[in-house]
């Protein structure tokens, strides 16, 4: 009998320290979490959608009935008001989006409270919705839709500009697989960053690492768009160093050299290219030189959209100044087409964990937090499928400085970076592109050649570049 009491105090012991660390564990999360951004959560998102058909309309019993749609719509997003909830500051808090046919999750931050916009991009033309919520209180509440027309961006002319090899694929490799005529257009070669490779090479080999890092990324540029059905001489890559073009800005006519190797050449990178739309001859890496080749690309190739990162929005210096020269280049294009630009985020700046996109691989992108003063023409939101999210996971893991580098570990390490993961995706703090890219859907803000040459919108454009 004494030993049967002592058994049962042995387990209630114990189950009390386990609900103890439990709960312990929780509140840590709930405090990590409110520590994960460098702004309000509760403050509202301030988007201007000032070029659109608006719709004032009301939310009742989590549904929403006879959406006014107008004719030819393919663009659409609706502000609401949501509340956080206790265990908003530890799980997720999203919206499931429901029609007869058509489900998206939508997720915001940890704590989120406020103005919140919903992308309907993909139910335009379903009459009713119905909303689930998880983690958050939404009432019955007045809203406003506001939808445009984008067209058929299918049948356009597109050229991706993207700062680093992987950034194309990240952003669009949703859109530029539906393209019927894509170019590729790498300015870096990639070679900074984390070190692959490091266990091959002696200490003293540092420069041959991150050499050989750069020529993997380059022959990776210009590859794995093919996955896509990108024709060959399509794809470039500039073969400008990582991590100094805002180097290079600063003194425009300066020659600048790798950050890690100072004897590689452009050339050494650019000698993989299997395009004509620039030679592959011996080049110098100056401000002035990358204007003067994106003006070649863009008077030969004649692109109707433009892809590139959003400066303003962006916290990577490269992200920055690589459309900062592309500006510049269109300033001074010869061309008698007026691309219209579609920019993007990779790096929020006011999300120092890069959380953004909320919530999990295959959930919706919702709209990046906050939005004042933000410019632009139209939210252009790329649906993919389930089958194209499939094929840009691929296209992400054939990117070597995306892929997990795990089989070249160590059994500790591999621990240690297996405990990591499971760390990172239990408090929300997982900054993979792998969950944060393959989504059902892409983002862009679309503006006019002529809002970007403009003085007065191009401040807003550019934000900070300090």
């Amino acid at each position: 009998m004494k030993k049967t009491r002592n058994i049962k105090k042995f387990i209630v012991t114990i189950t009390l320290i386990l609900l103890i660390l439990i709960l312990g564990y929780l509140c840590k999360l709930a405090l990590l979490h409110t520590s994960f951004y460098k702004y309000d959560t509760h403050s509202d998102y301030q988007y201007n959608f000032q070029f659109s058909r608006k719709d004032n309309l009301e939310i009742e019993d989590h549904s929403i009935k006879s959406l006014p749609w107008i004719h030819g719509a393919t663009s659409a997003f609706l502000s609401v008001k949501i509340k956080s909830t206790l265990l908003s500051r530890i799980f997720p808090p999203c919206i499931t989006i429901l029609s007869e046919s058509i489900q998206d999750k939508q997720c915001f931050e940890f704590g989120a409270s406020g103005v919140r916009y919903l992308n309907l991009s993909s139910f335009i033309g379903q009459s009713n919705l119905q909303f689930e919520v998880n983690n958050l209180t939404l009432d019955n509440q007045k809203v406003q839709l506001a939808q445009d027309i984008i067209g058929d961006y299918t049948t356009k002319n597109i050229l991706i500009l993207a700062p680093h090899p992987d950034d194309a694929e990240i952003a669009a490799y949703g859109l530029y697989s539906k393209a019927k005529n894509a170019y590729v257009i790498t300015v870096t070669a990639g070679d900074a960053g984390g070190e692959l490779y490091s266990d091959l090479f002696a200490e003293h080999e540092l420069a041959e690492i991150y050499k050989a890092k750069g020529e993997l990324r380059t022959w990776n540029s210009i590859t794995t768009p093919m996955l896509a059905g990108v024709k060959p001489q399509n794809m470039l890559n500039l073969g400008y160093y990582d991590g100094t073009l805002k180097i290079m800005h600063k003194e425009p006519n300066e020659v600048v050299h790798s950050l890690h190797n100072k004897e590689i050449l452009m050339s050494n990178y650019r000698k993989f290219n299997n395009s004509e739309l620039l030679t592959k001859g011996e080049a110098t890496a100056t401000w002035a030189n990358l204007i003067s080749d994106l003006q070649i690309v863009l008077d030969k190739t004649q692109p109707d959209l433009i892809v590139s990162p959003y400066p303003a929005i962006d916290a990577h210096a490269d992200h920055k100044f690589t459309t900062v020269a592309l500006i510049e280049a269109l300033s001074k294009s010869t061309t008698a087409v007026k691309p219209k630009l579609l920019l993007y985020t990779a790096h929020l700046p006011n999300a120092p964990s890069e959380t953004y996109p909320f919530g999990a691989k295959g959930d919706g992108v919702t709209l990046p937090p906050l939005g004042k003063q933000l410019f632009f023409r139209k939210i252009i939101s790329i649906p993919l499928d389930a089958n194209l999210q499939r094929k840009k996971y691929i296209a992400l893991d054939s990117m070597s400085d995306l892929r997990p580098s795990a089989r070249r570990q160590k059994t500790s390490k591999l621990i240690s970076l297996n405990l990591n993961q499971l760390l990172n995706e239990t408090t929300g703090s997982d900054s993979s592109y792998f969950r944060r890219a393959v989504r059902s859907n892409e983002l862009f803000f679309e503006i006019n050649t002529e809002d970007a040459l403009s003085e007065v919108t191009r401040k807003k454009i550019y934000g900070d570049l300090d």
